[in-house]
């Protein structure tokens, strides 16, 4: 009976000791500033790197380390909070790493403020692909936006620029661009996807895509307001939307050359002052698409073409909705087709207008299922029968 007590008495003892050396080294290891990951592969932008959550401080440098540190197929927590950016973020060679904010309210709740130089680039990412950033936002504070993130290939090349994925992120306050493709690089720079973004513009662009190479681009869900341009595809480049919102800019879609297909489904706009405008020149008739779309008019000024298309590719409209509560605005919108490529021209197909015949046509036009609001007296458009335009996809 006493070897027994004696017995469970040392295994205790030994358990204790034990304890104890373990919750010393717990304790050690919490101490440090930028720390191996609690978890491993996962890294924590305030417990492994030091950031300060309530924007009292710099955060630069942690911000910086903890995108240093993230290797493929590893993940960086932000928590909730606000973080003070001074400088520019540069992210360089990179691939398939995940960085998420956390919070209740996904992006509001893990907010990246900007007090750096006016007009400054938030987040650079340089020869960055297949990663995944979410549920943050970046917004203006000392310091007014230019980039809230840049996506390029600056040489010297290794790899490029590609099948990134940017989900549930809002710029707030930008001048330049919200999401920037291509500006410097005319290497590839594709198959990004943007899903849930928002962008509050204070001019410049929502979404700038800039090289032919940016090209296959897709946005889900995505929201553009107070832009000189909701999207603007110049020099060239391609996208296909669903669902945008554009909301009071001065173009939503401005298409200098496209290199691809561009498409924009179930499209919504309220206060802009034109809707869709084309130009310029292309190495292929690449088509445009705009179906299912609800377009208010009311606020395109008088003398402004509501759609302008100048380029040699097709056009096509097809089931969208052009609407206007004012009198004056609906008799005012215009559809100007000046295409005299024989692969150009426009497609309009079972659209609503606003008024009576709202087309403007020095090139080639099919009007098939048209309904026009403006009463007897103005003439519907002419059927137009030829060629038959299509369009991918």
């Amino acid at each position: 009976m006493l070897t027994s007590t004696r017995n469970l008495a040392h295994i205790g003892t030994t358990l204790l000791r034990t304890l104890i050396a373990v919750t010393t080294l717990v304790m050690l290891t919490s101490s440090g500033t930028a720390l191996a990951a609690q978890t491993p592969g996962v890294y924590d932008l305030i417990k492994d790197f030091g950031a300060d959550p309530t924007g009292a401080t710099d955060s630069t440098a942690a911000v910086q380390s903890f995108f240093n540190t993230l290797g493929s197929g590893q993940v960086g927590l932000i928590p909730q909070g606000t973080y003070s950016i001074t400088s520019t973020i540069n992210v360089y060679l990179k691939s398939g790493f995940r960085v998420n904010g956390l919070g209740p309210t996904t992006s509001g709740q893990t907010i990246f403020r900007w007090d750096g130089p006016s007009g400054g680039v938030v987040f650079a990412l340089n020869q960055v692909q297949m990663s995944y950033f979410k549920d943050f936002s970046i917004t203006s504070g000392a310091g007014t936006i230019g980039v809230c993130m840049d996506t390029d290939n600056i040489p010297p090349l290794v790899q490029i620029s590609t099948d990134n994925r940017y989900d549930d992120i809002s710029c707030n306050g930008s001048t330049i661009a919200g999401f920037r493709f291509s500006h410097q690089s005319t290497q590839n720079n594709e198959l990004h996807v943007l899903t849930d973004v928002s962008v509050q513009c204070s001019g410049g662009r929502g979404l700038s895509i800039e090289n032919c190479e940016s090209k296959f681009n897709l946005v889900r869900n995505g929201s553009f307001s107070n832009c000189d341009e909701g999207i603007g595809v110049e020099s060239a480049g391609s996208f296909h939307a669903w669902n945008p919102r554009f909301t009071n800019n001065t173009i939503d879609l401005h298409v200098g050359s496209p290199c691809d297909t561009i498409a924009l489904y179930h499209a919504v706009s309220v206060g802009s002052q034109q809707l869709v405008r084309t130009d310029g020149a292309t190495g292929a008739p690449w088509p445009i698409l705009v179906e299912n779309g609800d377009f208010d008019v009311s606020s395109i000024p008088a003398g402004t073409n509501g759609i302008q298309d100048l380029t040699p590719g097709p056009l096509v409209l097809k089931n969208n909705n052009f609407h206007s509560s004012k009198v004056t605005a609906a008799s005012n919108f215009v559809v100007l087709e000046s295409t005299f490529s024989p692969e150009g021209g426009l497609s309009s197909m079972g659209n609503i207008y606003p008024a009576g015949s709202p087309f403007q046509v020095n090139g080639q036009l099919v009007s098939v299922g048209d309904i026009f609001n403006g009463g007897g007296a103005q003439a519907p458009a002419p059927i137009v029968t030829g060629t038959i335009l299509t369009v991918r996809p």
